[in-house]
């Protein structure tokens, strides 16, 4: 094997050999040098990947090509640790098979590390084909775990700043081997989810750091192995990451918002919402002329969490009679403001545009979001826990926030129900 390896690449894939041979391609076109191996871990699929992706691999990386069949299925944390334990260079890269890499996307990584002691995983930006992002870190706030301002324009300034998070995925993820090593590897407890969440969390314990390097870029598919969506694994991950961790995470999607420059409030559901701060808000909407959609939509780009602008633009098409084109804004408004009206406009835009999936999907949303917001009892409850961790984590921001909420609506079920609180 000539030269000394800097880093070694673990995927494991399960069938889509078509996505396995364009991410391996892509990955031998934008990283020219040899300082690297590749293992693939091949979890029993049964499409063409054990005949062509061992022929592939040998054909761009020789030698440093390693191909490894598994007689079951490990799924995504046993089988990154049976790679991980082929690996012979200093760093690893964890990646799923439905990525795709661009020029210079391990420079920045590898800095990222060489700065911080080699006690840290670093990741990319990573994006959409249609260039928005789909990760630039996670979050964790009262709506559980979220990819921060995933969806948004790589247009907006949020898409090329740099930060310091308690998660990011392990979709692409580079990390010292022995630092890996050294904190158990991916616990394989779980069923392909919460591995990188549990893993980043063992790296905070244990006085590492965890970043997002948006000079990197690396475009990802997200969830394209078979079976990866299951309800039931998703309930066994998040009650076994309770089980090991608790309250360690602290919410910081306002933090990050607030840092950013933008606002945050309560919504009607007790979650976290984001906007433009106001100052923002009014010079953006000063600069409207009339009805010029051309600069609602450029400037939402780079402004995404402009309320008053989508809103804008969403009165605008549906004047216009433009319902299909106005359900993706609405849509926008239901994720990013929790406001009931929004999910009625979206089953109105819906019915106007005769479009029955939209229909039938948006009246299950409205119905899920009414049966939240009108039990003010188990809302409540919720609120009050939310304020509580606000007050253990020391918190100040969020714990106003949720004060000032918890008040009204411990009045609102008061009388409702009139029931004494103790608060």
């Amino acid at each position: 094997m000539p030269g000394e390896l800097k880093f070694s690449v673990v995927s494991p894939v399960y069938n889509k050999c078509e996505l396995t041979c364009n991410c391996i391609r892509s990955l031998r076109e934008h990283t020219p040098e040899d300082n690297f191996e590749v293992i693939i871990i091949d979890n029993a699929s049964q499409d063409e990947t054990p005949h062509e992706v061992p022929i592939l691999g040998k054909e761009l990386f020789g030698d440093r090509f390693i191909y490894l069949r598994q007689e079951t299925n490990l799924n995504f944390g046993p089988a990154s640790n049976v790679g991980a334990e082929y690996a012979s260079a200093p760093l690893l890269l964890f990646q799923n098979n439905d990525t795709i890499f661009t020029q210079n996307w391990f420079t920045p990584l590898e800095k990222t590390i060489s700065e911080s002691n080699r006690l840290c995983a670093v990741g990319p930006l990573l994006l959409y084909p249609d260039n928005s992002v789909q990760h630039l870190g996670a979050t964790y706030s009262p709506g559980g775990f979220t990819h921060l301002y995933q969806g948004i324009s790589t247009q907006s300034p949020l898409a090329h700043k740099n930060r310091r998070l308690q998660i990011i995925t392990a979709a692409c993820m580079l990390i010292p081997t022995k630092f890996f090593n050294d904190l158990g590897k991916f616990y394989e407890g779980y069923i392909n989810g919460f591995e990188d969440v549990d893993l980043c969390a063992r790296i905070g314990l244990a006085g590492g750091a965890v970043f997002c390097n948006q000079d990197s870029v690396v475009y990802h598919l997200e969830s394209q192995t078979p079976g990866r969506r299951n309800a039931n694994n998703e309930r066994h991950n998040g009650v076994l990451l309770q089980e090991r961790y608790g309250d360690y995470f602290v919410y910081d999607k306002h933090l990050f918002a607030l840092d950013d420059g933008l606002d945050v409030y309560i919504n009607e559901i007790g979650t976290i919402g984001v906007c433009e701060a106001l100052q923002t808000d009014m010079e953006l909407r000063a600069g409207l002329v009339g009805t010029d959609l051309l600069y609602l939509i450029d400037t939402l780009r780079v402004h995404p969490f402009w309320l008053w602008g989508i809103e804008k633009l969403i009165s605008i098409l549906e004047g216009a009679k433009h319902y299909v084109r106005a359900l993706p804004f609405i849509h926008m408004l239901c994720d990013l403001d929790r406001k009931e009206i929004w999910y009625k406009r979206y089953l109105m835009n819906a019915y106007n545009a005769k479009d029955k999936q939209a229909a039938q999907s948006g009246k299950l949303e409205y119905e899920r979001f009414v049966k939240i917001k009108n039990d003010g009892a188990l809302l409540y409850s919720k609120i009050k826990n939310i304020y509580d961790k606000a007050i253990n984590d020391n918190d100040e921001i969020l714990a106003n926030l949720y004060s000032s909420h918890l008040k009204k609506l411990e009045a609102q079920v008061r009388g409702q129900s009139r029931l004494t609180f103790q608060h």
